[in-house]
């Protein structure tokens, strides 16, 4: 039944008075005209071995094509029922007028079948248009929540973010602050779609309130936490994983946090690659969490990879991850690429992996400290984009 209501349906997406031209329109108008008099030809001669089934066809035309308005042919193929039945003189009226009744009474159902059918399709498609344009919608909401590649200060943030379907709940998020502060981080919500990206949202909002208000990584990862468990009170199913980083321009001092997510790399100028670990737990996820604080001084040409699970669980035909142990291999081998190169090879990299579109939703950030260039304490920090600047 199910396969009959899809093929049905795809017959009403292509021929259906929507999408025919007039001059189809006229010809199946003929065609509907031409079976009934065959129809009842085939019965005055009896051709066929049931003739009377063969009203059937111009009735199901009739109404997969035209719908409610195919019903409009129900009275003229029972008169040319009639019709056919008195020429050949085999039944009293009696009989024919049962007879007929009863072939009338099947072609009701078939017509009754076939626009309901019909329009059931129509109001499926329509809905399922409605919701992908809602997607459609709600992809381009979240991609303007996410901050393009910048220039601030003395770093350079270059990001990608790929969902596995229209819209994810992968994200990054950076910004200046007060005079010598730089914010970054990169999280992951639980789930994939569009409840996923609604708590995306939830938690970039908070940013945007909160990401201008502490330098410590910690104390906004506990206050986010009580957000998200506020929100949910007895559903803590959706929490999110995420690093958050904070870089005193001043000092060159990055402090930085992570709430159970992915180890956070460093590639030194020299290629060498250090991991970035700290102790947590996800955010949202439990009442009473500690969030461990770690510091480490960057120098010129130094980058620091941020990525979700995107990357290193990505499979290919095989089965086999992209790993932890291919990423710093990547990093070591590519380590005089800058930070917006650096970020478009390695998201290359697993989709040759995988042979295509990733099968999670993926994410990576790269914060680059520039070669040469010195904390200016007379110069607000200022995000350039493309020629384009503005303050935060």
């Amino acid at each position: 039944m199910n396969r009959l209501l899809n093929w049905l349906g795809k017959m009403v997406e292509s021929a259906t008075l929507q999408c025919l031209s007039p001059i189809h329109h006229r010809l199946l108008f003929f065609l509907i005209i031409f079976l009934l008099i065959a129809s009842t030809a085939a019965i005055a001669f009896d051709i066929g071995g049931l003739p009377y089934n063969w009203f059937s066809i111009p009735v199901f035309l009739a109404c997969l094509f035209f719908k409610r308005k195919g019903l409009i042919v129900l009275p003229p193929a029972y008169i040319l029922l009639l019709v056919g039945l008195w020429s050949r003189q085999e039944m009293n009226l009696a009989d024919m007028l049962s007879w007929s009744a009863f072939e009338f009474a099947k072609w009701a159902i078939v017509a009754a079948f076939t626009i309901i059918t019909v329009e059931g399709a129509a109001r499926r498609r329509r809905k399922d248009a409605d919701l992908e344009h809602d997607v459609d919608r709600a992809r381009t909401l979240q991609r303007a929540l996410v901050p393009p590649n910048c220039e601030i200060g003395r770093v350079k943030l270059c990001g990608i973010m790929q969902p596995c379907r229209s819209v994810g709940g992968d994200f990054y998020y950076f910004r200046p602050f007060q005079e010598k502060f730089i914010v970054f981080c990169l999280g992951d919500v639980m789930g994939k779609g569009v409840p996923a990206s609604m708590v995306m949202s939830i938690v970039m909002s908070f940013f945007f309130e909160w990401g201008k208000k502490s330098s410590s990584p910690a104390q906004i990862l506990g206050i986010l936490n009580q957000r998200l468990l506020g929100l949910w009170r007895d559903d803590n199913t959706w929490f999110t994983t995420l690093f958050y980083g904070v870089f005193n321009e001043e000092s060159s001092i990055l402090t930085y946090a992570s709430g159970g997510h992915d180890t956070a790399l460093l590639l030194k100028d020299d290629g060498s690659v250090q991991q970035l670990h700290t102790d947590g737990v996800p955010i949202g996820a439990f009442e009473e969490s500690v969030w461990e604080e770690k510091s480490i001084t960057l120098d010129g040409g130094d980058r620091v990879i941020l990525f979700t699970d995107g990357l290193t669980e990505a499979r290919n035909s095989e089965g086999e991850f992209f790993t932890f142990e291919r990423v710093v291999k990547f990093l070591q081998e590519h380590s005089t690429l800058s930070a917006e190169d650096l970020a478009k090879q390695l998201e290359l990299a697993v989709l040759r992996h995988t042979g295509g579109a990733p099968d999670d939703d993926l994410a990576i950030l790269v914060m680059e400290v520039k070669k040469g260039v010195k904390w200016n304490p007379q110069k607000t920090l200022v995000a350039k984009e493309l020629g384009k600047s503005k303050k935060s």
